[in-house]
């Protein structure tokens, strides 16, 4: 598969094939074949030729061909796709200086006398770059992005402008080295969905305003087509729908409109917002006013919709006034009814007040009484709380205690750094113990790891983890050839099963664990890989490779479907793999802006995107991402996650 192929000065053939990671080189046309393969040879896609060097684009930024091999020459820490080579006169000399235009995945840069500069951060930044093309304005050049093409300004460093899928452009990413430039000065431009040409002199100036016109009236509710030029007091929640129709950009559409009355004075709004809204709108005459522009600029002429809100019956004259009078005689017949009404009151409570006052006095008798009772019964309640808080930290010691047993049983984590020295271990307990339990051990330069999510966690999970490191370490230790990471797994679940008298029954507890186990034969470049329930994920070149575990744990189960024995998978791993294995508590874990489950889908995309960073900055990212997601939760389980580089 040849991505590109490159031919220097002196007529040297490179033949590139991009993700191969391969370079087929010919000192000439009649000379041998010869296959250049190297870290720097990864992802090459393009080679410019500057100052006598043949410079190329890779994953890591820039490298240079020493005539056998290629080298590194610019660290970028960002993806470059393509070189360009360009030349601007010198000022001072009237000589034209050669220069390379480099696209990254993270703007446009000018590499000159091994020196990097990036182009106006603020057009650029966070812009996959993948082509760079001459324009027939040797002050312009065609710059090919994953936001269409840009047609940038190298002297007032701005662009012109832009053609994208708006324009009729079949796709808005263009591929590496996408831009060509013909002798009539047609630009051709490669997309991953199609090929299109563009004419820069039949580029249209002619400007105009989108049509615009009410599309809906909504009254309390209930959709209108036309306004009424009459409404009632109640018809008083009004929205009106703008629509501006434009044909070169319905996205730059904007509106302007307003509502004249409310005694002259105006109620307006000037945006992309096409929904003008009105609650409760006091009667009176109202004009509501609207208006549009385009992407040209150019507003429309003002239309206007008229409508009265008319008044409520209780607000004319002729209710007003007989209403007044009504309540003013109510309120005068109310008061002397409450004036009979309040004497026969005081009446009674001269009576209740002389018996209330014979059953106080007896009930002071009795309260003391009570209240010496209820003396002895604080006095007992804090001998209780004393006693209850003595007891907790009596608890709280032990389980400390257990802790402290608990680390002292994980294996060093150097056991797994003599295979694999870049890893990070991720632990964070939900308790002060943990049901999650990480576990390495090493035999004849073999090593053996696993992540495991013991049933429970806190007291009760500790117990089971405390109890799977012991059965593993015994395993190992006492075998007398070497094991299949499956036969470990298998002689696990027997020893879990024998040691909890598990038998089957309805009844009983079906305790055990999940787990995901590695053995590592760094010699050969192998890993064996078994699982209970949690599965290994690999990143390789980008993308993630998922290695299933069998859906049984370690311990009795009554699965449909399931196998008596774990399956053993052989994989051939490459230089750069990252490998991981976890407990289920870091997708699990509930927060985030929408109080949700993390999810194993984000933790799978976060995987890949932290590939760049060192294996310490990838624990450090993991921790304070969950930590940020679960802000306003509490932990819900115990979180173990697992990660090694080759």
């Amino acid at each position: 598969h040849i991505n590109d192929i490159f031919i220097s000065s002196n007529n040297e053939i490179f033949l590139l094939t991009g993700s191969a990671g391969i370079v087929y080189y010919l000192k000439n046309i009649d000379s041998e074949l010869i296959t250049v393969e190297n870290a720097n040879t990864s992802l090459l896609s393009q080679l410019t030729e500057y100052n006598n060097k043949i410079i190329g684009a890779n994953n890591t930024g820039l490298v240079v061909f020493d005539s056998v091999t290629f080298k590194p020459l610019k660290q970028i820490n960002y993806h470059t796709w393509t070189v360009k080579l360009d030349s601007v006169k010198n000022k001072k000399s009237g000589k034209q200086e050669k220069f390379i235009w480099v696209g990254t995945q993270n703007g446009l840069a000018k590499y000159t006398d091994d020196t990097l500069i990036f182009i106006n951060n603020k057009i650029f930044s966070g812009t996959l770059v993948t082509a760079v093309e001459h324009a027939e304005n040797p002050d312009m050049i065609w710059v090919g992005t994953d936001k269409g093409v840009k047609y940038y300004n190298k002297k007032t460093n701005k662009i012109e402008f832009t053609v994208d899928s708006r324009d009729g452009l079949l796709g808005n990413e263009i591929t590496v080295d996408g831009l060509y430039l013909d002798r009539s000065n047609i630009l051709w431009i490669g997309t991953y969905h199609g090929i299109a040409t563009f004419d820069i002199k039949k580029k249209k100036s002619e400007k105009y305003t989108p049509v615009c016109r009410i599309e809906t009236i909504t009254i309390n509710g209930k959709t209108y087509l036309k306004m009424p030029k009459y409404l009632k007091s109640t018809q008083n929640n009004i929205s009106f729908e703008i629509s501006g129709l434009s044909f070169k950009d319905e996205n730059s559409v904007e509106y302007e409109y307003y509502l004249q009355g409310l005694n002259n004075e105006f109620a307006s709004s000037k945006g992309k917002k096409n929904i003008a809204s009105f609650p409760y709108l006091p009667p009176g005459k109202y004009s509501f006013k609207y208006r549009t522009k385009g992407k040209d600029g150019i507003w429309s002429y003002y239309q206007s919709v008229d409508f009265e809100i008319k008044k409520p019956f209780y607000l004319e004259w002729w209710f007003i006034i007989p209403a007044i009078i009504l309540i003013f005689l109510i309120f005068w017949l109310i008061s002397k009814w409450r004036m009979r009404l309040l004497q026969k009151q005081n009446e009674k409570l001269e009576k209740i007040v002389a018996e209330r006052t014979k059953e106080i006095t007896e009930k002071n008798t009795e309260l003391e009484a009570q209240k010496e009772e209820i003396k002895a019964q604080r006095d007992l309640a804090e001998q209780q709380r004393d006693e209850i808080a003595h007891q907790k930290k009596d608890i709280e010691d032990s389980i400390l205690y257990a802790k402290r047993i608990q680390n002292a049983i994980l294996p060093p984590k150097t056991l797994i750094s003599k295979s694999m020295p870049e890893n990070f271990i991720l632990f964070k307990p939900r308790d002060i113990v943990s049901g999650d339990f990480y576990w390495a051990a090493e035999k004849n330069n073999i090593t053996y790891y696993a992540a495991a999510d013991c049933t429970g966690h806190g007291v009760p999970g500790a117990f089971m983890s405390m109890l799977g490191i012991s059965f593993l370490n015994d395993i190992i230790r006492t075998s007398k050839t070497e094991l299949k990471a499956s036969e470990v797994l298998d002689k696990l679940k027997e020893k879990v099963i024998d040691a909890l008298h598990q038998t089957g029954e309805s009844q009983e507890a079906k305790d055990g664990m999940d787990i995901a186990l590695c053995k590592v034969n760094k010699e050969k470049s192998t890993v064996e890989f078994a699982g209970a329930f949690n599965p290994l994920y690999i990143v390789r070149n980008g993308e993630i490779l998922i290695y299933e575990a069998d859906r049984m744990p370690i311990g009795i189960y009554d699965f449909e479907g399931a196998g008596d024995k774990f399956t053993n998978h052989v994989i051939k791993v490459q230089k750069g793999d990252a490998l991981y294995t976890f407990s289920d508590g870091y997708a699990d874990q509930f927060g985030g802006p929408r109080d949700k489950k993390f999810m194993i889908g984000r933790f799978k995309k976060m995987l890949i995107e932290i590939q760049h960073m060192s294996m310490e900055e990838q624990r450090q990212h993991l921790d304070e991402t969950i930590e940020r997601w679960m802000e306003n939760y509490e932990q819900v389980d115990d979180i173990l996650v697992i990660g090694t580089r080759f």
